[in-house]
């Protein structure tokens, strides 16, 4: 390609690029909110299995809660990342090498959260399937 070509299509590409960034925040929203009605939906899969399991202790329905603790902290770093760039053109160099730090580290937290509700919903399936469950009266 000749230079020209380049020159004529890097508009295209740079709007490409802002697209991808805007779709990537976009599918982690997404993730996230399927995550918080999967983690409900557990809080109260927990809460009805400790009613009725004879061995299995009330305080289990702590580990879901827990899980949405760590999902509430994601949502609110989420949050606090886009009120950032929405005011970026304010902030001073050392603020956005800040920031880009502290992206990555939501990155991880976002796949922790995945990583721990996996780890809730074995934990529920064990307790579901190997925990001796009483009939209501």
């Amino acid at each position: 390609m000749t230079d020209e070509e380049l020159d004529a299509i890097d508009p295209d590409i740079r709007r490409i690029e802002i697209e991808g960034v805007q779709n990537i925040i976009k599918y982690f929203d997404r993730i996230h909110d399927i995550l918080s009605t999967f983690n409900n939906i557990l809080i109260g899969c927990f809460f009805a299995l400790a009613n009725f399991a004879n061995q299995l202790p009330k305080w289990t329905v702590l580990i879901p809660i827990f899980n949405l603790a760590i999902l509430l902290i994601v949502e609110y770093r989420m949050m606090e990342k886009s009120r950032f760039e929405a005011n970026i053109r304010n902030k001073n160099k050392q603020e956005i090498v800040a920031h880009g730090l502290s992206i990555k580290r939501t990155n991880l937290y976002s796949l922790l959260i995945i990583v721990s509700t996996a780890m809730v919903t074995l934990s529920f399936l064990y307790a579901l399937l190997f925990v001796n469950v009483s009939k209501p009266t």
